[in-house]
């Protein structure tokens, strides 16, 4: 028997880089939180392209405003190269959780307003020289994820 595999085609959230859409289709497939997020942000005006790139020393994965055009909001995702498999399927719920976040307050419409909301709702994490934000939101949904990817596998197997 031949199995035909239909790939997942989103709207608000496309693939830069070649490879990432084994970790998209495995979050989607396997994590009900993970789902949860595309499907919400498919919901939203934000767009959320994801690529893989070299990130600052000790950082993982980022999420940056690009553009608004119109009624929609364009966020870049990178996550470092060096991360795969189960996490890099959990690093990119936790950028996605900051695409929803965005996409969530309607007043963030360019990179200051982006850095205002996090002042505002997220934790400063110093990172040598540069200044980053993060949530516990985030930080929560990567274990989720996470954990449900590694007992859905669990399952698989008995």
């Amino acid at each position: 028997m031949r199995f035909i595999i239909i790939p997942l085609l989103f709207f608000s959230v496309r693939l830069l880089t070649p490879g990432l859409e084994g970790v998209l289709d495995a979050g989607y497939r396997n994590s009900l939180t993970f789902r949860a997020l595309v499907d919400a942000l498919e919901q939203s005006d934000v767009v959320v392209y994801v690529t893989t790139g070299t990130q600052a020393a000790g950082v993982i994965g980022t999420t940056q405003f690009v553009a608004r055009g119109g009624a929609t909001r364009y966020l870049r995702v990178t996550l470092a190269r060096e991360v795969n498999g189960d996490a890099a399927v959990a690093l990119l719920g936790h950028e996605l959780q900051h695409a929803l976040e965005i996409a969530n307050a309607g007043s963030v419409v360019d990179a200051r307003s982006v850095e205002a909301l996090y002042r505002a709702e997220g934790e400063c994490v110093q990172v040598g020289p540069v200044r980053r934000y993060d949530t516990p939101a985030a930080r929560d949904v990567e274990r989720r994820v996470l954990t449900e990817i590694r007992k859905g596998r669990l399952r698989a197997s008995r």
